[in-house]
């Protein structure tokens, strides 16, 4: 028999040979002489019965004795030992082993032997993930070969067990399945992202304004300390207080719309330090007009007709678009007296009232904000005494246009201009081109000045012969 044979299972029928014939015989196991194996059958009627499984690969198991004894109805008896040989069969997968019932957390190599139990010698295996008790997480696994392998790392802090159903088939298709359990190990989570609560901030916020508040997707209980890598020492942008991300100065939005900063995190119970660039992003708002030119106090020490630019050249915003319009009063808002005149950013003192010390305000504005600053303006002779009257010059000069962007053309009148000059000086007396006289029209190129308002002399080289004033734009 082979040792698959199954329990209640007859494996021999016996017979009795008796000279007298018609005879009966009664069988039952008998003690014979030596060791036997009767406890493992039993008789019933004529038939040997397995009353107890063997196995082929327990040596004691191959061969067998049994001792039977023959009783005729007169009560007569043999007894005859037998040998019954055991045959070897496949045996069914009994167990499967696993290498480690721990995983370790974020471990991106998790490959777990797998170890069919089988009492065959030699026997080999084929592994599969089957439904049934314990497939929960087959889903996370997949079988390669004779490991099972864990498709994504672990997480400890999302998923701290997983549990696969298995199956192992031997060579002859017996098969044997089993839930496997692991545990998962905690390990240090690495930093692998910075993030910022807020990433833009108003330009002219000021040195200290806070950005945002930084934090990372270490999912640890830890600790953590932030700093600037590689901050520059002669302009500090930016200023880590804890966890706060800082203005470490004024940003302006028309100069540096979008600014970056070196972060790095150091996580203080794991040790690991980790970089990330951050991107901050100037918000515009309205900037107010900012004064760049000169605007200053005005002493004429002689009599004179003055232009002066308030605007152009004295003003400007750093917002793309906005408009600049200027108003001009006394000082404490009450309107030009008479003799001061205004008009689109120039200011004019046309000399029809006695000259007075004056203190003018200019506002400045671009719709939204607006810009005040105040000049004075005072008038006197060389011996200090007010001016009561203004001079009058041997030639009136018509220019025109008046504020010009390059050309100006000048009109003097019918004279002998030989040995005559024009002279371009700026307010504060500064010459700046001088041209001879070519008759009583001529044109006079301004393109290469800069902004602002100049003074137009005609001299016949002694003697100031005309005087007027001219805005370049």
């Amino acid at each position: 028999m082979d040792e698959s044979t199954a329990t209640g299972t007859t494996v021999a029928t016996l017979s009795t040979t008796d000279d007298d014939s018609g005879d009966t015989f009664t069988y039952t196991l008998v003690d014979g002489v030596g060791l036997n194996d009767n406890d493992k059958f039993s008789i019933t009627g004529a038939s040997l019965v397995l009353e107890t499984a063997v196995d082929f690969e327990n040596e004691d198991d191959r061969q067998l004795k049994v001792v039977v004894q023959s009783e005729d109805g007169s009560g007569a008896t043999v007894t005859e030992e037998f040998d019954l040989s055991v045959t070897d069969a496949n045996d069914t997968p009994t167990d499967i082993l696993q290498s480690t019932d721990e995983i370790l957390e974020n471990d991106a190599d998790v490959k777990i032997a797998l170890n069919g139990v089988d009492q065959d010698a030699a026997e080999t295996f084929t592994y599969a993930l089957v439904a049934g008790d314990g497939d929960a997480d087959n889903g996370d696994f997949t079988i390669d070969g004779s490991f099972l392998v864990l498709n994504n790392p672990a997480d400890f802090e999302t998923k701290v067990s997983y549990t696969a159903r298995v199956q192992a088939t031997d060579g002859a298709g017996a098969t044997f399945a089993k839930a496997l359990a692991f545990n998962v190990a905690d390990a240090n989570d690495r930093v692998g992202r910075i993030f910022i609560s807020n990433a833009t901030l108003e330009e002219n916020a000021g040195n200290g304004a806070v950005i945002g508040l930084l934090s990372n997707d270490d999912q640890d209980e830890d600790t953590y300390s932030y700093s600037i890598v590689n901050e520059d020492e002669d302009r500090v942008d930016f200023v880590i207080e804890g966890n706060k991300l800082l203005a470490g100065r004024d940003f302006n939005f028309e100069q540096e719309a979008t600014l970056e900063v070196l972060v790095q995190v150091l996580s203080k119970n794991g040790g690991d330090v980790f970089e990330q660039l951050l991107e901050i992003n100037t918000i515009n708002v309205n900037d107010a007009p900012q004064m760049v030119g000169a605007l200053d106090d005005v002493i004429l020490e002689t009599p004179e007709i003055i232009i002066l630019s308030v605007l152009e050249g004295v003003f400007e915003d750093e917002d793309q678009g906005d408009v600049l319009s200027a108003s001009v009063s006394l000082a404490d808002g009450s309107a030009l007296p008479t003799g001061f005149s205004y008009a689109s950013g120039i200011l004019m003192l046309d000399g029809s009232l006695i000259l007075d010390d004056q203190d003018l305000m200019v506002e400045v504005t671009d719709g939204k904000t607006s810009t005040t600053v105040t000049f004075n303006v005072q008038a006197r002779f060389d011996d200090g005494e007010e001016v009561t009257e203004l001079p009058e010059f041997e030639i009136e000069i018509s220019i025109y246009p008046n504020p010009t962007s390059g050309m100006l053309h000048l009109s003097m009148g019918d004279a002998d201009w030989s040995g005559a000059e024009v002279t371009i000086t700026t307010l504060t007396g500064v010459q700046v081109l001088q041209v001879p006289v070519t008759g009583a029209e001529m044109d006079v190129n301004l393109g290469g000045l800069a902004n602002g308002a100049y003074f137009i002399t005609l001299t016949d080289g002694e003697t100031i012969l005309g005087r007027t004033q001219v805005v370049k734009r």
